[in-house]
């Protein structure tokens, strides 16, 4: 039985939203450095930069581990759509704590993909995996 389309197009919105994580975790992570070595030794305990780089790394381990679950959603792996769900979850909790807005549009974009996922057309892809 061919993968479905909603499956088709789940798959590569989670992509997208993956990507835009990356980017997102990449931005935060050379604004943070950059503000770490903006200031002087005396305040090198910025808060700021320290939060930026905190949610740039929650931002990377989202985003890579959508991109090591992805394969196994495509692969129709029942667990793997469980644990696509939870990530996204994450990335949008955090995404709203960040106010950042490529890992918000990215989590918007994972939302979309999750409703497509969880479709009853979807059901026959996970049982077969």
């Amino acid at each position: 039985m061919p993968t479905s389309t909603a499956v088709k197009a789940s798959c590569s919105m989670l992509l997208i939203g993956a990507i835009l994580e990356l980017i997102a975790a990449v931005i935060g992570l050379s604004t943070g450095i950059m503000a770490l070595s903006a200031t002087s030794a005396a305040d090198s305990d910025d808060p700021v930069a320290a939060s930026l780089i905190a949610f740039a790394a929650v931002t990377l381990i989202i985003g890579v581990a959508q991109l090591f679950v992805l394969p196994k959603v495509r692969g129709g792996l029942g667990w793997a759509r469980i644990a696509m769900t939870a990530i996204v979850v994450l990335g949008l909790a955090s995404a709203i704590l960040n106010f950042g807005l490529l890992p918000l549009l990215a989590s918007v974009i994972g939302v979309v993909a999750l409703v497509l996922l969880w479709l009853p057309t979807t059901n026959s892809h996970f049982r077969k995996g």
